[in-house]
């Protein structure tokens, strides 16, 4: 299969799986083992799920959830390296993200080309995220926050209602979603 074949296959399926991949990146949130920072990296993607401003708007429909499923595996990556006895941990609750997750960012950035450095910019910012006026970084120490987060994701995810044809149709765009990062880019 070709990089844009690939691509729309995996990432219509990140989309489709978004919800159950909230769990799996909330429970690393969870995780006190894990150090703060690398916390308030998979919080801030948590938060960045919830804003409607980001890399592609939420106005395009299912193709606008094309970079909040990336940023989440970016930050999880980030937070959770390959290798490591965390990934071991969390990858048995969630396997499916956890071993799909490397193949997921290396076909994001073969089809993304030089347009994915949009995203690994945005990772070095995501603990700035704010969202109704509670910022990303505050849910890693305060558990009220972190419970407020988790409600509004919920909340998120319940009204995220989409059928295996909506997203198709709209990932016959994904063309459109790459000339689009490019101007971001050639804007930066």
């Amino acid at each position: 299969m070709d990089a844009r074949g690939d691509f729309v296959e995996r990432h219509a399926r990140a989309i489709l799986d978004l919800p159950q991949d909230v769990k799996a990146v909330c429970e690393v949130l969870d995780d006190e083992e894990l150090p703060p920072e690398r916390r308030r990296l998979v919080a801030g993607a948590l938060v960045g799920l919830l804003q409607a401003g980001d890399l592609v708007p939420d106005t395009w429909g299912p193709l606008g959830l094309v970079d909040d499923a990336i940023a989440l595996r970016l930050a999880a990556d980030a937070a959770v390296p390959s290798g490591s006895p965390e990934r071991d941990r969390h990858a048995t609750r969630f396997p499916p993200f956890w071993t799909e997750l490397p193949d997921d960012l290396a076909t994001a950035r073969a089809f993304l080309g030089d347009t994915f450095v949009l995203f690994e910019t945005r990772l070095n910012r995501l603990p700035l995220a704010e969202h109704k006026g509670k910022r990303a970084e505050t849910a890693v120490h305060d558990e009220t926050v972190r419970a407020w987060l988790y409600d509004e994701l919920d909340q998120a995810m319940t009204d995220l209602e989409l059928t295996d044809d909506e997203l198709h149709v709209a990932m016959r765009r994904i063309d459109a979603l790459r000339t689009h990062l490019r101007r971001r880019l050639a804007h930066r």
